[in-house]
């Protein structure tokens, strides 16, 4: 296969302002940035959540969701802290990273969308299947001696709370599955396939068949008219 758009990474796509639906993924990656660094570094670095903690953002975390959907966060076992601790310290520079590049249509990190939608996605699907269904969601809450003020887990609320962890990356996987997710700026983004009888031209992912004339390309090139 033959790439006419040679370098098009390097090149950035279309503006924002013609990509208006990837504010979104702008907002999304902000937001999560933010959590990134105000709760999930709690889990990361913490033995358990306390309600008697002297950071206020521990606190409030501990009494208006850990204790009424989430009380695996209070007990903060290795998984959730591990978890916890990526998110605050590895993922966070992706999402800086995924906010300046969907604002300025870097098509070059398309491979890193791709790593991190995969990787979150599967991720987030064990994370939440411990959430739901594991035993400190079903009775251990109310066994638990760090989970004294706990109650039967809100499910509906869990799910509010992490679903946009797991169905923002999903997404990423959609939207960056184009060669060039972000289009050119300049020009379409063009290949052209020779491994078949008739080559195949893609514009922007689009196929158009182009068909060569034999009557005409047997005529010498001198000869041609035009």
């Amino acid at each position: 296969m033959i790439d006419t758009a040679k370098n098009v990474e390097a090149k950035p796509g279309r503006p924002i302002a013609e990509r208006r639906g990837d504010w979104f993924f702008v907002v999304a990656f902000g937001f999560f940035a933010t959590t990134s660094v105000v709760t999930d570094a709690v889990n990361g670095l913490s033995g358990s959540l306390r309600s008697d903690s002297g950071y206020a953002i521990e606190r409030w975390i501990y009494e208006s969701y850990a204790r009424l959907a989430d009380p695996l966060l209070i007990l903060n076992p290795p998984q959730v802290r591990v978890s916890a601790f990526i998110s605050a310290f590895i993922w966070l520079p992706m999402y800086v990273l995924f906010v300046l590049a969907f604002l300025k249509g870097w098509n070059w990190v398309r491979p890193f969308g791709l790593v991190y939608g995969g990787a979150l996605t599967h991720g987030m699907i064990t994370y939440m299947s411990e959430g739901i269904f594991g035993e400190m969601a079903r009775s251990g809450w109310a066994t638990n001696s760090a989970c004294v003020d706990c109650v039967e887990p809100n499910t509906l609320y869990y799910l509010a709370a992490n679903s946009p962890y797991l169905l923002v990356p999903a997404l990423m996987i959609v939207r960056m599955w184009k060669t060039y997710p972000f289009g050119r700026h300049d020009e379409p983004a063009v290949t052209i396939d020779l491994t078949h009888a008739d080559p195949i031209v893609t514009i922007d992912g689009r196929p158009v068949t182009a068909r060569f004339d034999p009557a005409i390309e047997s005529v010498p090139p001198a000869s041609r008219p035009g």
